[in-house]
């Protein structure tokens, strides 16, 4: 066979080949690390000006062999790696200027070289290449501000902090424990320096798996060290999940927005670095978990603590056994230290959801932190001392250099030296006995009569070195200083310098705004494409700036040695340029740079540094108030309209109109309008209409309300949340004034007459029935008002979904325009929705329910007395408060109107035994095991006023609930409990027995319902059940020995269960759960084999079904039902689903259940309607009535 020429083969296939042939071991580009540099080793160079001692060091931090072979450093220095160059995993390879000279000094076998050329003292960028020319390293060490002043010239090395730092990060680095540094080892641990450090901290590297299957078979082989990951799992920073709380959200690095209503569990390795010092140092080592839900974590492999998740392992698809937010964790795993190994360790864990689709949070956030033990030294206690401020050049303040303290114990000083150059390093030593206090400073003038030396106002370094000269303890180098400036570290102690317009010597340090280049406008979170992120600075001078080596802190990037912004000029560094100049529509010749790495959608700190590293400008933006809101994936970028000498002033950033950033162009506000928000409310929303013969969500409302008396235009506006709407310019919006928008303004309008009050333009999107958020946002950015609704307590549950209003059922209006929309007894249930009007009037003395009732502890057992809490509002009129008391009663299934106890409620009591009127509680007698304890509360006022909880007016339920837990163990997945009256029991058995026709009818009763208490997790649900199953089966079942008061013959028929939940309170976030009598194992693997095929199929588990506290069906099966459940999580909307319900012949309504089609009228019943029966409407319920569509759906499909 003959070959046409190479070059008729796509380019990026040979690359793949060549690839192939020249890297044959696959490993991570994160595991090779330049862990040390020395580029200005101590002393004069040789006649030639070479420096014979440079070196870098290069660390294998993976668990794979890396091939070096034809590896090239292309920037800073030249070097080939010969062939048979490999790096051992945990390994060290020194290359070196002169590598004779390094084994020499050092006594070192692992050098090889040499490299050409030099590294430079001034810092530059080194590059390492892969045989393909493709990036593999890329670094740029500086030798000012955060760069150890002591690796330039006075004999240290840089060193890497931890190997999964970023290497461009000064604050990575620290200069190495002695002079000459420790090329082709590990840096030594300290005698009691760093006694305690995180090695794990939130945003540490590591890999993540999205929970859709099982990461290794369903064994912890994932956890284990030695597991490869494959390109299913992600790379990705710790701090896994979502949550729109900011307080859950700040422990957040990776936001996983695709995890609700598709998986269940995210498996997370991190690694972390120990020394065989460490390990043998080891004093403790502590894992704090943040999480919601729940977690497993195996320490190299091996399971070494778990809560809120049953199994061993939990199955991926395993829900929690609660959800709630939960307090951080500490594991104290000091006792597993055999687990730990000298070199690469991981962490692995495992989080689970209470719920695929009903949970608005999940949490991985995992901190390992190490102690170790002290040694008798103050060595490392004086290497903690940092300078913390110089100041020079003051025209009537003598220059001086500030030391700090960072540790909780006072540093004697005694004997140390300072200097202000590498070589001496002994020019001013600390007398005798000199202590600075643990968080102190010390000032220590720097004149030539009083130190020996003098600091210059044209830049300069200065060293604090040990008493006999052996090592360099803190060291600082900096620029050039303007009149009556200081430059200090903010806060005290910490990485980052700033300028200071007022010295603080001896108190602690402020930061400042510096000079006339500015932060202008930030896009972190594009809206479509998320490479489409920028940064944007201005000249706000008319005088050209040189900005050359200054750089970006929160992204990595450095600009060019020559660049220069002009007077009143902008430049646009850019994430990626051809994304940001499509997204927003500019030319590409308007991106001027590009930066690496990403800035993260909660916001982070971000910061302008000049070329001596020290911060002209910063601020520490965030997607939550005070911070424009709209600029968190909404379309706005935050744009800077003023300034002063302050950094991060929220108060100067705006969000830009949405859709409308402004990249390259002046800002859209030019000038800081006085912070006066306009008086707009959400006065009353409607998200869950009771119609069940058309689409409810057309019913869906928001009205605003003008609570001030000027016009207010809306126009450029926003509602964001679960619905998106922008308003329109000129929507103006009288005083007392409202508006209302709506998911179909025609379907509205149809109801009410709105004369002009109701837009035109519906809302993106529907108000979520389970409970979600609408804000409102101003044209600014900023959130003006906010509500996070439930549909359950403390929120009224006759809004979702209740019969209220013919068609929309309840909404919900807004009580007190004055308080907060995110008050539950802020919201009253209206039976008759008012959309069209004003709401009628504003009550902010009316106490509308509590904030909060809290049961101790949550799981209740025999034995205990549990104490129930209730929160009012503290707005609410405490002061009317005559008494608050508890109804109660035991529910028995078997009787009804059972005798209720009642007891008072006291006020809690404060520290000075004043009584604190918003919190009252009662301790309520232990119950037997399995008993429903029902509970209201009713609160007394003046005037004769009762308020009920739950009440009425308010909630779709009489009686709150707890569940007395009988502790009997399970090995399912899920526990129920469901009670029921055994005359209900008898009715299911007699309706069911009868058959699904009768003669040629269907009978009446086949699918009625009985009310019951169902339980699980120790939540109480009012539900009602049937039996579930086929024409053939739902009658059918074993019989068992069931010796329960509710069957008096002792037995029982093993039958399928189908459980409705209510709107306002489902189970897992779905509305029906199926408990089918067989094992369901053929059906399970079936299942899997559909999904592992990416055909839909529906979710199995098993679980244990207790009826009336006894034991029934310790193996129920449950499936996921075939409608909106199963077709919500495969396909993004919701369409028709139908499913055969027929028969092997004609059955009164029903026919033929196999590809046949119906023709005609037969027993009665016309084509139509037998099509209606036949095949039954599982999605879309409002439609499920004769001539939906049926034939028209069905036939085709037949057909096909």
């Amino acid at each position: 066979m003959q070959l046409s020429s190479l070059s008729a083969c796509p380019e990026s296939y040979w690359k793949l080949l060549i690839a192939a042939l020249l890297i044959p071991t696959l490993w991570t580009r994160a595991d090779l690390v330049i862990s040390e540099l020395m580029y200005h080793p101590a002393g004069e160079p040789l006649d030639d000006g070479i420096e014979t001692l440079e070196f870098i060091e290069l660390t294998n931090a993976g668990t794979t062999v890396i091939q070096l072979a034809n590896y090239q450093f292309s920037q800073g220095v030249e070097f080939v790696f010969p062939n048979g160059s490999i790096l051992q995993p945990g390994s060290f390879l020194v290359i070196a200027r002169d590598s004779t000279a390094v084994k020499q000094h050092y006594g070192v076998q692992n050098v090889i070289g040499n490299y050409t050329g030099q590294l430079s003292n001034a810092g530059e960028t080194i590059r390492l290449v892969d045989p393909l020319g493709e990036t593999v390293l890329r670094f740029r060490y500086g030798t000012s501000g955060a760069w150890p002043a002591s690796a330039d010239g006075a004999g240290h090395s840089l060193v890497l902090k931890d190997l999964t730092l970023d290497n461009d990060l000064s604050s990575s680095w620290q200069s190495s424990r002695a002079i000459g540094g420790s090329p082709g080892a590990a840096e030594p641990a300290g005698n009691e320096g760093n006694l305690q450090r995180m090695l794990i901290q939130k945003g540490a590297q590591g890999f993540y798996f999205k929970g859709v299957k099982e990461p290794s078979n369903g064994n912890t082989d994932w956890a284990k060290p030695a597991f490869e990951t494959d390109n299913a799992w992600l790379s990705g920073r710790t701090g896994f999940g979502y949550s729109n709380n900011a307080a859950e959200a700040s422990h957040l690095s990776t936001t996983l927005n695709d995890m609700r209503n598709n998986y269940l569990s995210v498996y997370a390795r991190v690694p972390f670095q120990l020394t065989g010092s460490d390990i043998d140092r080891l004093k403790s080592l502590q894992l704090t978990m943040n999480y919601d839900d729940s977690f497993v974590v195996y320490l190299n492999g091996v399971r070494v603590g778990a809560e809120g998740v049953n199994g061993n392992p939990p199955a991926f698809d395993q829900n929690s056994i609660a959800g709630s937010d939960y307090d951080p964790q500490t594991i104290d795993l000091t006792s597993r230290q055999n687990l730990l190994v000298s070199g690469r360790n991981w962490l692995a864990i495992q989080g689970h959801n209470v719920g695929i689709g009903n949970s608005s949070d999940f949490v991985l956030a995992p901190e390992l932190s190490l102690t170790l033990k002290e040694l008798p030294s103050i060595e490392e206690q004086q290497r903690a001392v940092v300078i913390n401020e110089v100041f020079t050049n003051g025209s009537e303040l003598s220059d001086y250099v500030e030391l700090y303290n960072p540790t909780d114990a006072p540093v004697d000083l005694s004997g140390m030296w300072l200097s202000d150059k590498p070589d001496p390093l002994m020019l001013y030593q600390i007398p005798t006995g000199l202590i600075i206090p643990a968080k102190g400073h010390l000032v220590i003038e720097a004149s030539v009569d009083q130190s020996g030396f003098g600091l210059s106002s044209q830049g300069e370094s200065i060293f604090l070195s040990s008493e006999d000269g052996s090592y360099v303890a803190a060291s600082y180098a900096f620029g050039p200083m303007e009149m009556d400036m200081s430059l200090a570290r903010f806060p005290d102690g910490a990485d980052q310098w700033f300028y200071q317009s007022t010295s603080t010597p001896g108190q602690a340090n402020q930061r400042n705004r510096h000079g006339a280049v500015v932060l202008n406008e930030v896009m972190y979170h594009p809206q479509l494409n998320e490479n489409a992120e920028f940064i944007e600075i201005s000249n706000i001078s008319s005088e050209e700036i040189s900005i050359g080596n200054w750089s970006l802190a929160g992204v990595n990037f450095q600009f060019p040695e020559a660049t220069s912004l002009p007077g009143n000029g902008l430049q646009l560094i850019a994430s990626d340029a051809e994304s940001v100049a499509f997204e927003f529509g500019i030319p590409l010749s308007r991106v001027d740079e590009v930066f690496r790495g990403r800035l993260r959608n909660g916001g982070e700190s971000l910061g302008l540094l000049d070329a001596f590293d020290v911060a002209v400008d910063w601020i520490d933006f965030s997607d939550s108030a005070p911070w424009p809101v709209t600029a968190d994936g909404l379309g706005s970028s935050i744009e800077r309209a003023c300034w002063d000498d302050r950094v991060n002033a929220a108060g100067q950033w705006f969000g830009s109109p949405i859709g409308m950033p402004s990249p390259g162009s002046p800002n859209f506000l030019n000038d800081c309008p006085p912070d006066t928000p306009e008086m707009i409310v959400i006065s009353e929303f409607l998200y869950h209409a009771a119609s069940d013969t058309e689409d409810e969500s057309l019913y869906e409302f928001i009205k605003l309300q003008n609570i001030s008396d000027q016009v207010v235009d809306l126009g450029g506006w926003a509602i964001a949340g679960n619905a998106f709407y922008l308003f329109a310019d000129q929507t103006l919006l009288p005083a007392g004034g409202h508006v209302t928008v709506a998911v179909s303004p025609d379907q509205l309008a149809g109801e009410f007459n709105f004369g002009k009050t109701l837009l035109s333009k519906p809302l993106i999107g529907t108000l979520s029935n389970g409970g979600g958020e609408i804000a409102l946002i101003r044209q600014d950015g900023r959130l003006t008002d906010l509500v996070c609704y439930d549909d359950d307590f403390p929120w009224p549950s006759l809004a979702d979904g209740m019969e209220g209003h013919p068609k929309l059922g309840y909404s919900l209006r807004r009580n007190c325009d004055m308080e907060s929309g995110e008050l539950p007894g802020n919201w009253v249930a209206v039976e008759d929705p008012t959309p069209h009007v004003p709401n009628p009037e504003w009550d902010c003395g009316l106490l509308n329910g509590p904030q909060s009732i809290t049961l101790s502890p949550v799981k209740v057992v025999a034995s205990a007395t549990p104490v129930i809490s209730v929160q009012w509002p503290s707005a609410a009129r405490l002061d009317t408060i005559q008494n608050v008391i508890i109804e109660y009663f035991v529910d028995d299934h078997e009787t009804e109107n059972e005798t209720i106890a009642k007891l008072v409620m006291r006020p809690d009591i404060d520290a000075r035994g004043a009584e604190l009127r918003e919190q009252y509680a009662v301790t309520l007698p232990a119950f037997s095991a399995n008993s429903v304890v029902r509970y209201r509360i009713r609160l007394q006022l003046e005037g004769g006023l009762n308020i009920l909880s739950p009440s009425p007016e308010r909630d779709a339920f009489e009686w709150h609930a707890y569940f007395v837990d009988p502790e009997v163990s399970t090995n399912q997945p899920n526990q129920y409990n469901l009670f029921l009256s055994s005359a209900n029991w008898r009715r299911l058995h007699s309706w069911t027995n009868a058959g699904r026709v009768s003669g040629s009818q269907p009978n009446p009763a086949w699918n009625n319902e009985v009310p019951a208490t169902f339980v699980s997790l120790g939540q109480v649900f009012d539900v009602t059940v049937r039996h579930q199953g086929s024409r053939w089966n739902r009658r059918g079942g074993s019989n068992i020995s069931f010796d329960c008061p509710s069957h008096q013959n002792g037995s029982a028929q093993v039958r399928s269960w189908r459980v409705r939940f209510p709107s306002y309170r489902n189970w897992d976030g779905l509305d029906i759960i199926h408990l089918q009598k067989q094992s369901g194992w053929p059906q399970r693997i079936s299942f899997k084999m559909f999904e592992l095929a990416g055909v839909p199929s529906p979710r199995t588990s098993w679980s244990d079904l207790r009826i009336n506290g006894c034991n029934f069906n310790r193996d129920a099966f449950q499936i996921e039902r075939p409608g909106k459940d199963l077709v919500g999580r495969w396909y993004d909307e919701v369409g028709d689903l139908f499913k055969s319900q027929g028969y092997t012949g004609d059955e009164g309504p029903w026919s033929w259940g196999d590809a046949r089609l119906i023709r005609g009228t037969r027993n009665r019943f016309s084509e139509s309607e037998r099509y209606e029966y036949t095949f039954n409407r599982k999605t879309l319920g409002w439609k499920n009535q004769p001539e939906d569509g049926k034939p028209d759906i069905v036939e085709p499909m037949i057909e096909a």
